[in-house]
């Protein structure tokens, strides 16, 4: 993308497909040329929208830009190979401008004034809804990995705030039942992190009154490249993990039938979903 991280889609699994059909015939596979022309229209229309998105949206704020940067630079793989990191990192984990930026005016929209994120990964999510909470704001930031902690740290304190930051470095399942016997209530979460984990993550916020009544929490991938409503994706796309895939299914039944909430998926990027608590 333009900010330097690439993004991960169930629109870009269909351009893959398509794009893989579109090979096929120029190698004397058979298609009239309306067909062709019908698929080369589709693989347009498929590749296009996102990069159409961020044209006609907000660009990355100010205070974004330095950690995107450091993001796309950074040698994750390296990092993997000396031992640094617990996980091998991606960039394209990271949120760009266009999620950012939506994260932010969702903070906004919500007045909150405290807030919690589960999964901070590079933190360019983290300092836009920081920057969106008033001066007496706090955001929780949990992440597992220790490398990232030690990753955004200097960024945070040149963003002017870091001192609304509050990063917990531990498994998010504990830091949540910590957090819930701190006393702790949020206006607005943000779950971003290992998908399997989603569910339990939920089950937490739910049981320990973490969110506010009225409160939103969001949930980033709940379309997880599209295996929700087309599974038979994890058999023709080496990327996706069929784990991940049954896990944001699951995630997304449960949720959906729990009457304590009021809920609304949207198609963004790969997905993301509003979960407002009724109680």
């Amino acid at each position: 993308m333009s900010d330097g991280i690439p993004a991960e889609t169930p629109l870009l699994s269909a351009s893959k497909l398509l794009a893989s059909i579109l090979s096929s015939s120029s190698e004397g596979q058979p298609l009239s040329s309306s067909s062709l022309a019908k698929l080369k229209l589709a693989h347009k229309l498929l590749s296009n929208l996102d990069p159409y998105l961020d044209e006609v949206s907000s660009k990355a704020p100010e205070i974004q830009k330095p950690l995107l940067k450091a993001t796309a630079e950074n040698d994750w793989e390296g990092a993997w190979k000396r031992g640094e990191t617990m996980f091998q990192l991606t960039p394209a984990w990271s949120a760009g401008a266009y999620e950012g930026n939506f994260v932010g005016m969702m903070t906004r929209i919500m007045n909150a004034k405290n807030a919690l994120e589960v999964g901070m990964f590079t933190g360019t999510t983290t300092v836009c809804i920081a920057s969106s909470l008033p001066k007496d704001g706090k955001v929780i930031a949990l992440e597992i990995d220790p490398y990232l902690a030690n990753f955004v740290k200097p960024h945070f304190d040149a963003s002017g705030h870091g001192d609304k930051i509050d990063v917990r470095v531990g498994g998010a399942a504990e830091s949540l039942v910590k957090i819930g016997e701190e006393g702790h209530q949020f206006e607005i979460i943000f779950i971003d992190a290992d998908k399997p984990g989603y569910l339990s993550y939920y089950k937490t916020i739910m049981e320990k009154n973490l969110l506010k009544k009225g409160g939103l929490l969001v949930v980033d991938n709940t379309l997880y490249k599209g295996s929700p409503f087309a599974p038979e994706i994890v058999d023709f796309d080496d990327e996706i993990s069929k784990p991940n895939a049954d896990a944001i299914t699951e995630f997304n039944k449960v949720v959906a039938a729990d009457e304590r909430v009021e809920v609304v998926l949207l198609p963004l990027r790969d997905g993301v979903t509003f979960i407002m608590n009724k109680e």
